[in-house]
C-alpha cells in the first residue's frame, strides 16, 4: 500500500500469480496419480510376461541337467500367445527326447540281457573244449579272453542301463565312506600287483555320506580300475579322501594316475558311454569300452554329487568326485 497526498488516498498494489502457478499443485497431484496407475499397470504387465518366462527357463535348466520329466507349466498359462506357443513347443520337444532316451535305454538293457544267455552257453562250451584239448591251447585261450571281455561289457551295459532308469538311489543309508574307500584301495592294490603298480590311499577318517553303498563302491571301483588300466608299470595310483570345511558338497574323493592323460578338449566327454580318449587308446592298446567312467558319473549324480576330470601338472589324469556330507551316527568313535 502506498499513501497518496493529492488527492488524498491510498494506492494498493497487488501482485497476481499466473494462473498456471495456482493450478500447479492440482496438476502435480493429477500427474502423480496417473504415474501411479501407469506404474501399477506396467508392473502387472511385466509380471504377466516375466513369470511364465522364468518358469520356462527353470524347466529348460532342469531338463538340461538331466531331469527328463521337467516341463513348462502350460496349464497355468492358458493364453494363446507367443509365450504359450513357446511353452508348447518346448514340452513337445521334451516329450520327444524323453521318449527317445527311454527307448534307447530299454533297448540297451534288453540287448544286454539277451546277450547273457548265449555268452553263458559259450563259456560252458569253451570249458568243455578246454578239457578235451591240451592245456594252454592258444586258440582257446584267445577265445576265453574275448568271452571274458564280452561278459564284462554286458555286465557294464546292464549296470549303466539300471542306473539310467533311476531317479535316486534305491537306498539312503549312512555310509562310512572312509572305510569304503580303504576297502576299495586294498582291492585295487591286489589287482595292481600283477602290473607292477601300486595304490596309495591318503584318507581322512570319519567321513560319512548318505546313499547306496553298493553304488558308491561301484563308482569308486570303476574310477580306480580306469586309473590302473592307463597307469604305466612301476607307478602308483593315488586315492585322496578329505572333507572341506564348508560348501554344499564338502566331501572330496580324488583318484590320480600318471598315465597319458586326456586331451583338454575331451575332458568333458569322457564320462559319456563308449567315449575313450584316442591318446589313451594309442598309448596303452587297451580295448576298454569306455563304460566305467560313465557308470561312475551316473552313480555320483544320483547322490547329488559332481564328478570332473583334469590333467594335473606333471602328467596323468585326476578324477575328482564331490559329494554332500552327512553327520556320523551317534555311537561313532573317531
Amino acid at each position: 500500500m502506498v499513501p497518496l497526498e493529492n488527492p488524498p488516498g491510498v494506492l494498493v498494489l497487488q501482485a497476481e500469480w499466473p494462473s498456471w502457478q495456482s493450478a500447479l499443485p492440482a496438476l502435480i497431484l493429477r500427474v502423480g496419480a496417473v504415474l501411479l496407475v501407469v506404474g501399477v499397470m506396467a508392473w502387472q504387465l511385466a509380471h504377466h510376461i516375466s513369470r511364465p518366462l522364468l518358469q520356462l527357463r527353470e524347466a529348460v535348466r532342469r531338463f538340461a541337467s538331466g531331469d527328463m520329466r521337467a516341463r513348462a507349466p502350460r496349464q497355468a498359462y492358458r493364453h494363446k500367445d507367443e509365450i504359450g506357443a513357446l511353452m508348447e513347443d518346448f514340452n513337445a520337444m521334451a516329450d520327444r527326447m524323453q521318449g527317445l532316451l527311454l527307448s534307447q535305454r530299454r533297448l540297451l538293457g534288453d540287448v544286454s540281457h539277451e546277450l547273457r544267455s548265449p555268452l553263458t552257453r559259450a563259456s560252458l562250451a569253451l570249458a568243455l573244449a578246454q578239457k578235451q584239448l591240451p592245456e594252454g591251447a592258444a586258440p582257446l585261450d584267445r577265445v576265453e579272453r574275448e568271452l571274458h571281455r564280452l561278459e564284462e561289457l554286458v555286465s557294464s551295459l546292464l549296470s549303466l542301463s539300471s542306473l539310467n532308469m533311476m531317479n535316486r538311489p534305491a537306498r539312503n543309508d549312512l555310509v562310512d565312506l572312509s572305510t569304503l574307500v580303504r576297502q576299495v584301495a586294498e582291492d585295487g592294490a591286489f589287482e595292481a600287483e600283477s602290473g607292477g603298480k601300486q595304490v596309495e590311499p591318503h584318507l581322512t577318517p570319519g567321513i560319512w555320506v548318505r546313499g547306496d553303498e553298493s553304488l558308491l563302491r561301484s563308482a569308486l571301483e570303476n574310477v580306480v580300475r580306469n586309473a590302473l588300466r592307463y597307469a604305466p608299470g612301476g607307478t602308483s595310483v593315488g586315492i585322496d579322501l578329505r572333507r572341506e570345511p564348508s560348501g554344499a558338497r564338502p566331501v572330496r574323493l580324488a583318484v590320480r594316475d600318471w598315465g597319458p592323460g586326456v586331451p583338454d578338449g575331451d575332458l568333458g566327454s569322457i564320462f559319456r558311454p563308449f567315449v575313450r580318449s584316442e591318446r589313451a587308446r594309442e598309448r596303452t592298446g587297451e580295448g576298454g569300452a569306455g563304460l566305467g567312467l560313465a557308470i561312475a558319473a551316473r552313480a555320483v549324480k544320483l547322490h547329488r554329487g559332481i564328478i570332473r576330470a583334469e590333467n594335473p601338472s606333471g602328467g596323468g589324469l585326476r578324477v575328482e568326485m564331490a559329494l554332500p556330507a552327512a553327520d556320523p551316527p551317534e555311537d561313532f568313535e573317531a
